[in-house]
């Protein structure tokens, strides 16, 4: 055995060779950095070595390189195709050894005939924050690109994701988690810095002492992962509208959640019930123009142990109008109280050719998928839009067409049937002279009569202060 007893690894090392610190004295915590490529056999066999951590971005690595090491007690794998190799020498390793893994290959690894001798469990990672003790903290980081990124004028090595490790459930003393935009790796001197794009599974699963998870300066928040914040002890929490991912459970059994809202992205996607066993009186917020995506996929989530309402009924939407806007032509998949939101909501129940006018009619409270006016709102306020218990009457006639679930085609060729478009910046209604798609969550103002024909546009009795139905009494 020589007489190294010490290591100190380049940060931009990228291999090492066979054998190349086999039988020496080596004791320190081996942390192999981020980038090397290439570790090969039997490297670390027969040292002191107590902690060592293989990277993700190793793609050889010697099965039996560490084999010999009576003194291991942690090895870090941050690669879950490794759990195939059934080759591993890992002669002489304690077996009380704690083998660290990615989540979601823990039974891989149990089930490989060598390493499955070890002490298995999810929790492995490729740098920590300050290159802090992983048992000492909460953040915990794998790489998930090394392609250099630039993001508003500053150049990262690559993305990175906040990943699990069982620390995250000990560490009870610290109540807050603060997600950054991005995280240093100063693994053995390095200085690289990691645009933060990801929070994967379990990242913070059972971590019931966490109540505060800020992620305000996470601007490039991409996918929330799987039990990403299952059984916390959050009590509001917003996903960005940079979001395009929520994982399965991610933030089911958060008993104090009372509020989750849900920032608009038409692209968003989810893996299947991610909320369920709330606090009392909980609600999920969405987008008005993508509640229909939601409520259909939610209308079939189960109802768990202690649950008094259904998924559906802890599903509401909100309204945030676009920059200009005064007025929208507006339709929603929810029965909505409009009292109770805080808005004015109007129908078209009449029209007048003469004075080329239509007429409105306040209502209280509306229909899910009824065509509205709406207004009273505030440029970048939000609404949220709370569920009617009750609905009165409707009037007889109402001329507005909503479209609250698809794109709607409104165009002009039938000389019978005049359809026209809200102005919400002029807040009147006006015809296209070609086809017109309009997104969901709009609506349009359909008349059937060859007296309109000729009729390019129509004002509205409330903003034209024209004869009518001025203060919605009929």
């Amino acid at each position: 055995m020589t007489n190294l007893t010490e290591i100190k690894l380049s940060p931009n090392l990228k291999y090492i060779g066979n054998y190349a610190f086999q039988n020496s004295g080596i004791a320190n915590d081996i942390n192999l950095p981020y980038g090397l490529k290439i570790c090969g056999s039997g490297v670390f066999r027969n040292t002191k070595v107590k902690h060592i951590l293989v990277p993700g971005s190793v793609t050889t690595l010697g099965l039996d390189a560490f084999a010999e090491n009576k003194n291991l007690e942690e090895l870090i794998l941050n690669k879950s195709s490794w759990s195939n190799l059934a080759d591993w020498d890992i002669t002489g390793i304690p077996t009380s050894c704690k083998l660290y893994v990615p989540v979601g290959s823990e039974n891989l690894y149990k089930k490989n005939p060598k390493l499955g001798k070890l002490k298995v469990t999810e929790g492995s990672y490729d740098f920590t924050f300050n290159n802090a003790n992983a048992h000492d903290t909460h953040y915990h980081m794998t790489v998930t690109s090394d392609n250099p990124v630039t993001v508003d004028g500053v150049t990262y090595a690559g993305e990175a994701k906040y990943v699990y490790h069982p620390a995250n459930m000990q560490l009870t003393s610290y109540n807050r988690f603060t997600a950054d935009n991005y995280e240093t790796d100063v693994t053995n001197g390095a200085n690289k810095k990691y645009l933060m794009t990801k929070i994967d599974d379990s990242t913070l699963d059972m971590c019931s002492h966490v109540t505060e998870v800020n992620i305000d300066k996470m601007k490039h928040l991409r996918h929330i992962g799987r039990r990403a914040f299952f059984y916390t002890g959050i009590q509001k929490f917003t996903v960005p509208s940079t979001c395009v991912y929520i994982g399965e459970m991610a933030f089911a059994s958060c008993q104090k959640l009372s509020e989750l809202m849900l920032l608009n992205n038409e692209k968003r996607t989810w893996g299947g019930q991610f909320y369920g066993q709330n606090a009392t009186g909980f609600k999920c917020y969405t987008h008005w123009r993508s509640y229909y995506k939601y409520s259909d996929s939610v209308e079939g989530w189960k109802i768990f142990v202690g649950d008094t309402n259904r998924p559906i009924d802890r599903l509401e939407a909100y309204f945030i109008a676009d920059q200009g806007a005064k007025a929208y032509a507006f339709s929603v998949l929810q029965d909505v109280d409009w009292n109770a939101t805080g808005l004015n909501a109007y129908y078209v129940t009449g029209y007048n050719v003469e004075e080329k006018m239509v007429y409105t009619h306040k209502v209280t409270d509306s229909y899910r998928g009824v065509g509205l006016l709406i207004d009273g709102f505030k440029t970048d306020s939000i609404y949220k839009l709370k569920k009617a218990e009750t609905i009165s009457p409707k009037p007889d006639k109402n001329y507005l067409v909503g479209n609250a679930r698809e794109e709607v085609v409104v165009t002009n060729k039938d000389q019978w049937t005049s359809q026209y478009l809200f102005s919400e910046s002029n807040k009147n209604f006006w015809r296209s002279s070609t086809s017109y798609t309009l997104k969901p969550g709009s609506a349009y103002l359909k008349i059937q009569d060859f007296a309109v024909k000729d009729i390019n546009s129509f004002g509205i009795d409330i903003y034209s202060q024209a004869p009518g139905d001025i203060n919605g009494d009929g």
